[in-house]
């Protein structure tokens, strides 16, 4: 129920922040593709699935959806540090580990929401050659970050993200909890659970696999946790999540082909905005 359950609420904090963009899709709609999406979570930018389904589903730019995801994500990692402030500064220099990435993701924040930043940013994307040419894609990104952080919904549905972060903490809790009954707290899961998601942005790799479940089991066996149960905890923890919501993910896929028309390869057939259509366009 955690597992899936806190997709559902991903979709309806998505919803919320669509909606402020303008993009017309049911709520039924948007959940169900969040759920559709965690097919490929656990391939190289897997993410961004949900993203081209509510886009071809929807009818709508691609770069819209992708900024709707980027504030979500950004609001629900901050509120997951947040969460695991307090018992990370009860550890001292470890504390580092949960103020970091939150000081990192207010930097992304203001790099998307300010001029001045992004109109450096803009720049340094011009000069390589590659990055160039998504430079018309990274502008509606940045602007539509722009309108969904000076958005009130952005804020009036901030409680959903809190709870995403809330939900996945309960996850690895519980599951501690059938493992190792009483040796993790569920203060220190968050702790856990918030740093272990530090360490998937390092790895780079897909879905943080690998990363994910070292981090996690080294964690526990600082929090006095044993070696084996601790590996156990962390393998269980991802199989609930990421294992069990790919084949849901899967399952859902074939029925969201038929319902909305998709193929493999229209998914990722999408114009590139203009340069003209992004540069000082501003929300209707």
């Amino acid at each position: 129920m955690l597992a899936v359950g806190f997709y559902a609420v991903q979709g309806v904090r998505w919803w919320t922040l669509n909606r402020a963009l303008g993009i017309k899709f049911s709520l039924w709609d948007t959940v169900f593709l969040t759920e559709t999406g965690q097919a490929t979570a656990l391939l190289p930018l897997g993410e961004l699935t949900r993203a081209l389904l509510v886009s071809k589903a929807a009818g709508v730019q691609l770069g819209a959806v992708v900024a709707s995801e980027t504030v979500q994500e950004l609001l629900f990692v901050f509120m997951l540090f947040a969460l695991a402030l307090p018992k990370a500064l009860g550890l001292h220099l470890i504390a580092i580990a949960v103020v970091v990435p939150m000081l990192f993701v207010v930097a992304i924040v203001a790099m998307l929401t300010v001029e001045r930043l992004y109109a450096r940013v803009r720049r340094i994307i011009g000069r390589v050659p590659v990055l160039k040419r998504i430079r018309p894609a990274v502008d509606v990104l940045q602007r539509d970050t722009r309108v969904l952080f000076r958005h009130v919904d952005t804020y009036r549905y901030l409680p959903l993200s809190v709870a995403q972060a809330a939900m996945a903490v309960t996850l690895l809790w519980a599951v501690a909890q059938a493992v190792d009954p009483g040796k993790l707290s569920w203060t220190s899961a968050g702790f856990v659970y918030a740093v272990t998601q530090g360490a998937a942005w390092l790895s780079f790799s897909p879905g943080g696999l690998g990363a994910v479940e070292a981090s996690t089991a080294g964690l526990l066996v600082v929090l006095g946790v044993s070696f084996d149960l601790a590996t156990a905890i962390s393998v269980m923890q991802r199989l609930a999540d990421k294992g069990l919501n790919t084949v849901i993910g899967w399952i859902c896929y074939l029925f969201a082909r038929r319902r909305y028309h998709l193929t493999g390869a229209s998914l990722f057939r999408f114009e590139m905005p203009r340069a003209e259509e992004t540069m000082g366009a501003g929300p209707s």
